[in-house]
């Protein structure tokens, strides 16, 4: 069986594994200031993450288990990709007085932001 990897990070609005590592045009290692723990928060978000919405509803026990990460650790390391601007939250409480599905008003909603606005 063959597999072909591709890189398609140059067509992508948000920060994919390849780009993670170097922003060449600022010469900002953001692999090193997330470090480990941040990076496999942030991958575990992007691979609940929709490619065009760019949202994703995992609890914070869903990225802890995919992480295996504790449950405070997952807590900092998404304080830690919001302070930089990576992500963005909107807790049950924000979400509160819009028309959602029961679902979206019960959970956390991790948006990927535009790796251009940091």
């Amino acid at each position: 069986m063959r597999f072909d990897v591709k890189d398609h990070a140059e067509h992508q609005d948000f920060l994919t594994p390849h780009a993670l590592f170097t922003d060449r045009k600022r010469r900002i290692n953001w692999a090193a200031l997330i470090r480990p723990t941040g990076l496999a928060v942030y991958m575990a978000i992007l691979n609940h993450a929709g490619y065009q919405s760019r949202t994703c509803y995992p609890s914070e026990n869903t990225l802890a288990r995919e992480t295996g990460l504790s449950l405070p650790q997952v807590r900092r390391e998404v304080k830690k990709l919001i302070a930089f601007g990576m992500i963005e939250k909107q807790t049950p409480k924000q979400k509160a007085l819009f028309d959602l599905p029961e679902r979206e008003k019960t959970t956390n909603t991790y948006i990927i932001t535009d790796k251009e606005a940091w």
